[in-house]
């Protein structure tokens, strides 16, 4: 996601996120990240910020399509279909994408988006795109995935964090503390 592959934190990011060393995203990759970029990918967001992401398979592998899923919330899909139009299918370009994009904005300006049924999985198309919405106002750490476990465990995944630190629940004084689950090299 965003050229940087998820690693999981040594801890639990809801109970033990002071340990932002680990962490990378926004709008940035640290220097601190090597080719490629392994971290635990996160995105801040803002709590009821109204929130578009755009998945696309920039890389398609033969008949392989990606069900995304979100936890914590239900989307809405505002786009979704192929790149029919690119000049190779093998490798998406950012003027492909670019494209696409072109639309959506069009389709938003045109008040194209009324209503949705909600949902918290959907396919990313092979050689295709998706562009989903939804309001951040749950706060929490909320896994963004591909459904399929091979690519779960090699990091095509991401967090949304929503919030700050006061719009969740305080910790209790007595709960427990994981400890780095990470093995040792």
């Amino acid at each position: 996601m965003s050229n940087i592959s998820y690693q999981d934190p040594p801890g639990p990011l809801i109970s033990q996120n002071d340990g932002y060393e680990f962490m990378c995203g926004d709008r940035y990759t640290p220097s601190t990240c090597t080719e490629p970029c392994s971290c635990a990918h996160v995105y801040n967001l803002r709590k009821n910020a109204i929130v578009d992401i755009m998945v696309y398979d920039k890389e398609p592998g033969p008949n392989l399509n990606h069900p995304f899923h979100l936890h914590g919330y239900s989307f809405c899909v505002l786009e979704a279909g192929q790149f029919v139009n690119a000049s190779n299918k093998d490798d998406i370009s950012s003027n492909d994408v670019l494209q696409v994009i072109q639309v959506y904005e069009q389709h938003l300006q045109n008040g194209d988006y009324k209503a949705c049924a909600p949902k918290d999985t959907m396919i990313v198309p092979n050689t295709g795109f998706i562009i989903i919405r939804f309001i951040a106002d749950n706060p929490g750490w909320w896994f963004f995935h591909c459904h399929f476990l091979w690519h779960t465990a090699t990091g095509m995944n991401v967090v949304l964090h929503v919030g700050k630190p006061t719009d969740l629940p305080s910790i209790p004084l007595d709960f427990p503390e994981c400890y780095n689950w990470t093995p040792p090299n």
